[in-house]
């Protein structure tokens, strides 16, 4: 017992600040804060309107993730009080009841009001509140119903993603169920990317770090010059990259409507990029058996890449196959887009300072790419399928 005395008063002393040499521990001592004190006025009125919709505190607990002696404490504190204030002190009633905080999350979430302020103006004008009360007060209420609900609310900013039509998402729910189940180790994936030479002579990386206070800024070029080309990947390579049109520097031998050198990919020339890359590059990569070759669905790529392969499989005895019914505005579906990313991240690190070497580096590090990526990419298309399914036929996180 005098032990426990005497730790006792160590703590005590420890805590004002006082010197002794009875009791040292190795770590100072700090009186640890319950949950209810560690909370902040959000999360305690995200407690409160869950509690005002159901009025079972198991049920409030789940919902919010703490324990039931806390819901407790706060939903009497409330009864009692009018308040969630941490003191037991009188204090002003919340600036919306139940009922405002529910239209306001209702009608932040409208595209008719939208944004807090003018929320703020409907919400007095409808009598919710007094005055017309401070976007933080209008957002806060708004958050804590939402969390109370199960269903987060979060502000976006830009343009908005593009949303499919109901033809197109028929057609890729169509796709995914046909090929769910097919194996992806003979086909090649194909596709177009156009690399711009935004930044000359500066190494962009995907993190840099800058003293507190300081914006990292570097001069952009605003009519950048591009890389634009064509390749294909399989399980076991990338095809050579075939520079097409519309790249800076670069004379195109093919002809325009007008007969002028083309500026912009014609049909002949990607007629030009299956006969004599793709192709040759997949019997490379697939040897003599049949393999399948897939590609967007532009009306004038399908017509060039069948009299192609037609050319090819008669001179050659292949099977050489086109992928029938590729669904559109559907890159989450390809694994090449992923690879583009990469390449672009790896390409911007190297900080090219003339459009040359900036040229030669994205064909570098095209011939660079690791093996065991291009083998993940292929073992994620059944999972690319499944959540294309999943999302029946809309959009994935691919």
């Amino acid at each position: 017992m005098c032990e426990l005395v005497a730790m006792a008063n160590a703590h005590r002393l420890l805590l004002k600040g006082a010197r002794f040499s009875c009791y040292a521990p190795e770590k100072p001592f700090f009186p640890k804060l319950c949950q209810s004190c560690a909370m902040d006025d959000q999360e305690r009125w995200q407690i409160i309107f869950a509690w005002q919709k159901c009025h079972n505190i198991s049920q409030v607990a789940r919902e919010v993730g703490r324990s039931r002696p806390t819901i407790t404490h706060w939903v009497n504190h409330y009864l009692e009080h009018n308040n969630v204030d941490s003191a037991n002190k009188t204090g002003r009633p919340p600036a919306l009841d139940t009922s405002g905080a529910e239209e306001a999350l209702h009608l932040l979430l409208t595209d008719d009001q939208g944004t807090a302020p003018e929320v703020a103006r409907v919400l007095q004008a409808r009598g919710k509140s007094e005055k017309v009360l401070h976007k933080s007060t209008i957002i806060r209420h708004a958050k804590a119903v939402a969390a109370a609900e199960g269903k987060p609310i979060r502000a976006v900013r830009g343009f908005p993603s593009k949303q499919l039509s109901k033809d197109t998402v028929k057609k890729r729910l169509n796709f995914a169920t046909r090929n769910k189940g097919r194996s992806w180790a003979n086909v090649m994936f194909t596709d177009r990317k156009k690399f711009y030479f935004y930044y000359p002579g500066v190494a962009v990386k995907p993190l840099k770090w800058i003293r507190k206070g300081e914006v990292w800024r570097q001069p952009k070029v605003n009519h950048a010059q591009v890389v634009n080309l064509y390749a294909g990947i399989t399980r076991q390579g990338i095809t050579k990259a075939h520079i097409v049109a519309g790249t800076s520097q670069h004379n195109s031998r093919f002809l325009n409507k007008k007969g002028q050198a083309s500026k912009n990919i014609t049909a002949d020339e990607y007629m030009s990029v299956v006969g004599d890359t793709f192709l040759p590059e997949g019997d490379r990569h697939f040897g003599s058996g049949g393999w399948v070759l897939q590609q967007d669905n532009d009306p004038s790529h399908k017509k060039s890449a069948e009299k192609a392969v037609a050319a090819h499989n008669k001179k050659r005895g292949s099977n050489i196959q086109l992928m029938q019914n590729w669904p559109p505005n559907s890159p989450d579906l390809s694994p090449i887009e992923n690879l583009w990313g990469y390449i672009q991240g790896k390409v911007n690190a190297r900080g090219c300072k003339t459009f040359v070497e900036y040229q030669n580096a994205v064909l570098s590090e095209l011939k660079a790419v690791p093996k065991k990526m291009l083998r993940n990419l292929f073992d994620s298309m059944p999972t690319r399928l499944d959540d294309c399914l999943k999302a029946m036929g809309g959009k994935t996180e691919h």
